[in-house]
Parts: structure tokens; C-alpha cells; sequence
């Protein structure tokens, strides 16, 4: 069996108005929680793959409250999705917090994607970046101070198939809504979709996060 290091990340001045960092919880809850997160996986919001003319995916706010269930220490929210017929290029996504409105510290903030069908091949790193090199997204989201973006290969997922990208944070600690993203190429009507980084760098050229060892063993 494949063992696999996910990128599980604590997060800390990226994604709110913070800037203290954040000790690790205990990791081993994530693996504890797999059961649980699959059988809560249909109760957790469908978003579909949605393009603007232009061809950028369309931004979602993701209640972090409704649709959330709470194991041990920890409170799990996320998302699906369902992957086209036929897939073409990388999945790529971000997501960050959409306009605090009062200083929030991420502690013990996890997140990853898991298939609905069986396990899968997951995220390997993540990349942080600045709100403000994304002239549009700093715009439309002022008291946001960073972006969380990641890719997976897209040889790594089903066709017709769905995915959820679940969230973790304590049990107590009710966040604002995520902004979240997410594309696939699609060779018939947007071939060059992607999603709405407008400005620089580019997505890709900050510096990923290697992968934080969080759940050793088991592939999701």
C-alpha cells in the first residue's frame, strides 16, 4: 500500500488578519476522522464546475457553519464536487477567507480531498501567497490578507466521480465564509479555463509549501 504525507496545513497569517502562529493539534484525530468524513460526505454542498464568459471559475462562498460535524476536538466542513466525463490538465483550486471582520488566529486548521468512490492520490503541497499580487481578488475580498492555491494532476481523478475538499478547525471556532475556486480544462466549450488570478505572479510562481506529514499510513 502507497503511503502517502498530505499536505494538512495549520495556517496562521495567510489566510485572516493574523500574524501569530499556531501550535499542532493531534494529528492522529484526522485518521480517526476518515469513517466520520465519509459518512457525512453527501451532506456537504455540490458546487459544479461554473465559468464566467471569459473562461475563469466562478468564486463560491462556503458557509463554514451549515453542513458541519464535529469529531473529538475538531469541526469539519467542506465541499464536492463531480468531475466531467472527460478530464484534461490539472484540477486546480484555492480558496481563502472572505473579508474578516475582526482578527481571527487559524489554529488547527486542516484540510484535504478525498473520492467518494474509494481512496485516491491527493494534494502533495500548497502554495501561500499574497492577496494583494491579485489585484481583483484584493478588490473584491480588502480585509483579506492571503491565498491559499494548490493543483493535483489530473491522472489522479475519476471521470464522473465526486470529490469533497473537507476543512478542519476546532470544535469551538465558528470562521467567515471561505471563497473557494476551482477548474478543470475542458476541451469543448473552455479549454483554457483556469481560475481568477488576475495580476502577478502567475499562479505557480510563489514558493509551495512542501507537505506537512499529517496522516501517515492509509491513502485518502
Amino acid at each position: 500500500m502507497t503511503r502517502l504525507s498530505p499536505c494538512l496545513g495549520v495556517l496562521a497569517l495567510l489566510l485572516s488578519l493574523a500574524s501569530r502562529a499556531s501550535a499542532d493539534f493531534d494529528r492522529s484525530e484526522l485518521q480517526r476522522a476518515k469513517p466520520e468524513i465519509r459518512q457525512h460526505f453527501d451532506s456537504f454542498p455540490l458546487f459544479p464546475f461554473e465559468y464566467d464568459a471569459n473562461g475563469w471559475a466562478v468564486i463560491r462562498l462556503l458557509d463554514t457553519s451549515k453542513n458541519s460535524f464535529v469529531f473529538e476536538q475538531g469541526r469539519y466542513f467542506g465541499f464536492r464536487f463531480k468531475t466531467p466525463g472527460e478530464i484534461t490538465g490539472s484540477f486546480s483550486w484555492f480558496f481563502l477567507m472572505s473579508n474578516p471582520d475582526r482578527q481571527i488566529i487559524m489554529q488547527d486548521f486542516a484540510w484535504y480531498i478525498t473520492r467518494k468512490g474509494g481512496e485516491m492520490t491527493g494534494f502533495k503541497n500548497y502554495t501561500p501567497d499574497e492577496l494583494a499580487k491579485y489585484p481583483r481578488l484584493s478588490a473584491r475580498f480588502p480585509n483579506t490578507q492571503g491565498i491559499i492555491y494548490q493543483n493535483l494532476d489530473g491522472r489522479n481523478l475519476l471521470p464522473n466521480e465526486e470529490y469533497l475538499i473537507w476543512f478542519r478547525v476546532p470544535s469551538d471556532d465558528i470562521l467567515p465564509p471561505l471563497a473557494v475556486a476551482f477548474a478543470l480544462p475542458n476541451p469543448g466549450r473552455y479549454p483554457r479555463s483556469r481560475l481568477p488570478l488576475v495580476g502577478e505572479p502567475i499562479p505557480g510562481s510563489a514558493k509551495p509549501v512542501p507537505p506537512r506529514s499529517s496522516i501517515e499510513g492509509d491513502p485518502w
